[in-house]
């Protein structure tokens, strides 16, 4: 019954380092490094052609 009546524990996460790289992490996402450059839309409208043409 103590232990109910107690207010419960506040743990301050937002001051620690590990919240800051998750922040970051959220805004900027993971940094990256592709090997080999590649055209993301391209492939895409390739693709979207291939299956309406019934090639794919």
């Amino acid at each position: 019954m103590k232990a109910m009546a107690e207010a419960p524990q506040r743990f301050e996460f937002e001051d620690s380092d590990l919240m800051a790289e998750v922040q970051d992490l959220i805004v900027c996402g993971y940094p990256t490094q592709l090997t080999n450059q590649r055209d993301f839309i391209s492939e895409g409208t390739d693709f979207l052609n291939r299956l309406s043409s019934g090639e794919a």
